[in-house]
């Protein structure tokens, strides 16, 4: 080559041996008449009105008005935009893309104070957030037209939405040290999930999680529109930013249809046992989560190795989350406005202090398959409910029953709630129900959730009927409308990890009076017992309290129509309506009270059932429970009668084959002649299986009667008849035996 004359052939430049021609593409510079300088400084602001900047690296562009190519742009450090655009393009827009996922992720700064901000793909987001940072879904596409910004016009004077305009006359857009504010609105939706904490005994709002939200309930699959576990301090609302305002087609976007939900990874709790009585110090905890998921919207905590199906006292500082809960038609709360199912309120506005209010112990009665009874709180007394709280105390005959319905004498029932009263779902209960009594069954509420799909309730509690009680093969009618009433074998146990059962139960005792070939056995005894595992914890935090429940479904017949076995010229008693449900209502009050304790001198209170060395924490408390119900569910028709002719009125008796007694008409309360005699409380201690602890007297020689006690008695109660104050005996003292 010459300086003036390049050949080609000899030039190092061209020899692909040595250089390997890569044209790397300039943007022209522009005249310096034509450039216009813009500054814009991105923010968006979090749930507790905190600005952020946009994270450094997230891509926009900047499309322009005339139809000529978008330009691409990325954002510096602090949320700064710094570029220079063509003033001949005359106005210019913003816009966000994405093909994948994005994330904006904020995670603590501890040289600051404040948070340092990254835009992420959804892998690196479900990292961080595992790691405890704060995260929120972008949507895929978002401009200054779908989305609501402000933006400051005493900086963009010529700012007519959605465009930056009159370029032509301007020579810069704010500067790198005073840019332009460009906020975008994130449209916040503010949120609890309550549940109440068995270990602190507080209702508390969970702890942060990812919620996600979906435009229509009635397409809401694959990924979510939204996704977030921001959260407020110290209201503790989770918080859901709904950021499009617009679709595609420009029509407005309605909160009307969304649904929210939230994941959990299976066998995921709040843990408690280090918590602060404030709640400070709760985290979530997941089994076997060794390996995290790459999927930030699956909620899983600390990896733990608990075993979470082991009854004792440390069970009560885990509780667990659903795996799934939705929104759709669940029961919800917003101040101002009427409690209601989701989809009435959902359009509504919330804020900080005035969030949608979900509760997490809410209740759906299922079988044992966590499938919805046929089951509505309607005005039948068969679908009339009993809840408990937890500890079983309290109220009329000290049973711990929620709103006793003491007003229409019902004291074995809850009052009908006011809201959800046409679908399976109880809104309304004490902060920990333990039990639900209805339909003549146990419903066992503590660790299941209930997963209603397509259209019903998802993520509630579940009240589990371990099995039906009323009906075959676990149950027998009473005599009245069954030919024998006999139910021969009974029922086994049934043993679930916090609930055990075993319907129509009766002791059988050998008839030592019959051939000596000793195969002679009779049976005492119609109930349905119970054992409600983590009802409580002792004073000292270590002993586990559990419940055994006796549980006695009565039919009170004030018309019956069969013969009491000892008064042929008794006459049904023949109350009815609310003289009836009142006879009623004393006698349940009443064979509580007795039972239960305390009642005076006669019972001290509850016995307790405790293991005798101390290698086992548990105290199991005993409880009797009582309902008046339709006669076919019934463990007894009880006829309540009238003798006029006998002087003593009618003698009462319970037949635990039959399922049929007779009652006097005064049996329903305390004698007002004998302190302490209480008659009805001894022929139920019949149906609870006890022997009576006397012996009838003899007429078998010729000593005058009632002088000498007859052999013929029933083991083993009869060893006790020197006890003259036991309530099998002298219907009175309820002893430990």
């Amino acid at each position: 080559p010459t300086l003036t004359q390049c050949i080609k052939e000899n030039c190092e430049l061209r020899n692909d041996q040595i250089f390997k021609l890569e044209p790397i593409p300039v943007e022209p510079i522009l005249p310096p008449r034509y450039r216009l300088r813009v500054h814009l400084l991105l923010v968006w602001k979090d749930p507790m009105d905190v600005d952020h900047p946009f994270p450094k690296n997230m891509p926009f562009k900047i499309s322009f008005a005339d139809g000529s190519p978008d330009k691409e742009v990325k954002v510096a450090e602090n949320g700064l935009l710094d570029c220079i655009v063509d003033k001949r393009k005359t106005a210019f827009s913003l816009r966000f893309e994405a093909t994948e996922a994005s994330y904006i992720v904020s995670t603590s700064d501890t040289s600051s104070g404040g948070t340092s901000e990254h835009f992420t793909d959804r892998a690196s987001a479900a990292q961080f957030v595992k790691q405890g940072a704060k995260a929120f879904l972008l949507p895929p596409a978002f401009n200054l037209t779908n989305c609501d910004w402000t933006i400051d016009t005493s900086v963009a004077t010529t700012y007519n939405q959605p465009n930056f305009e009159s370029l032509e006359s301007l020579e810069a857009i704010g500067t790198h040290d005073a840019p332009c504010r460009v906020e975008l609105k994130l449209n916040w939706q503010y949120m609890k999930f309550l549940y109440f904490d068995r270990k602190l005994k507080q209702k508390l709002s969970i702890p942060p999680i990812m919620v996600e939200g979906f435009l229509d309930r009635d397409t809401a699959t694959g990924d979510p529109h939204t996704q977030s576990n921001w959260s407020t301090d110290p209201e503790a609302c989770q918080c859901l930013p709904w950021i499009l305002k617009k679709a595609e087609d420009g029509s407005e976007l309605s909160k009307e249809k969304i649904l929210l939900q939230f994941r959990s990874k299976e066998n995921t709790f709040i843990d408690s046992s280090a918590a602060q009585t404030s709640g400070g110090g709760r985290k979530v905890i997941s089994k076997d989560s060794a390996s995290l998921s790459d999927d930030p919207g699956l909620n899983e905590g600390e990896n733990t190795a608990i075993d979470f199906n082991v009854a004792n006292a440390a069970r009560l500082s885990y509780y667990d989350l659903p795996s799934i809960w939705k929104s759709r038609t669940y029961f919800t709360k917003l101040q101002g406005e009427t409690d209601s199912k989701f989809e009435t309120l959902a359009a509504k506005t919330t804020n900080n202090a005035k969030p949608f209010l979900f509760s997490l112990d809410d209740i759906v009665l299922t079988d044992r398959n966590l499938q919805t009874i046929a089951w509505i709180p309607d005005t039948q007394l068969i679908n009339r409910v009993a809840i408990f709280k937890h500890s079983f105390t309290g109220g009329t005959s000290n049973i711990g029953l929620h709103k006793q319905d003491s007003a229409n004498n019902r004291v074995y029932l809850t009052q009908r709630p006011s809201v959800e009263t046409d679908r399976n779902y109880i809104a309304d209960y004490p902060d920990w129900t333990r039990l639900v009594v209805t339909q003549g069954n146990l419903f066992d509420v503590f660790d299941k959730r209930v997963s209603v799909e397509p259209d019903g309730v998802v993520g509630a509690r579940a009240g589990v009927r371990w099995l039906d009680a009323t009906n075959a093969p676990n149950f027998t009618q009473h005599i009245g409308l069954h030919p024998t009433g006999v139910m021969q074998p009974r029922p086994s146990v049934t043993d679930e990890t916090f609930f055990s059962i075993q319907p129509m139960y009766e002791q059988r005792h050998h008839q030592w009076w019959l051939p000596s070939n000793r195969s002679h056995h009779r049976g005492i005894g119609r109930f349905d017992i119970s054992l409600l595992r983590c009802c409580d914890v002792a004073s000292d935090g270590l002993t586990e309290i559990a419940r055994c429940i006796s549980y006695f479904r009565f039919f009170f017949n004030f018309n019956a129509t069969f013969t009491p076995s000892f008064n042929t010229s008794a006459t049904a008693l023949g109350l009815t309506g609310a003289s009836a449900n009142q006879w009623s209502n004393t006698a349940i009050t009443n064979l509580l009270q007795r039972w239960n304790g305390p009642d005076g001198t006669w019972n001290a209170g509850t016995a307790q059932i405790v293991p005798q060395d101390n290698r086992h924490k548990l105290q199991v408390n005993t409880m009797w429970f009582a309902q008046a119900l339709p006669s076919t569910v019934s463990h007894y028709e009880l006829g309540v009668f009238q003798d006029t002719s006998s002087p003593g009125g009618v003698r009462a008796y319970m037949g635990a084959s039959s399922g049929q007694g007779a009652l006097d008409q005064s049996d329903n309360a305390v004698s007002p002649t004998s302190p302490g005699w209480f008659t009805f409380a001894h022929e139920v201690g019949h149906g609870a299986s006890l022997q009576d602890e006397y012996a009838e007297p003899t007429t078998r020689t010729n000593l005058p009667a009632n002088w000498l006690t007859s052999f013929d008695c029933f083991s083993p109660g009869s060893p006790y008849i020197s006890d003259t104050l036991t309530m099998m005996n002298q219907n009175k003292t309820v002893d430990a035996r």
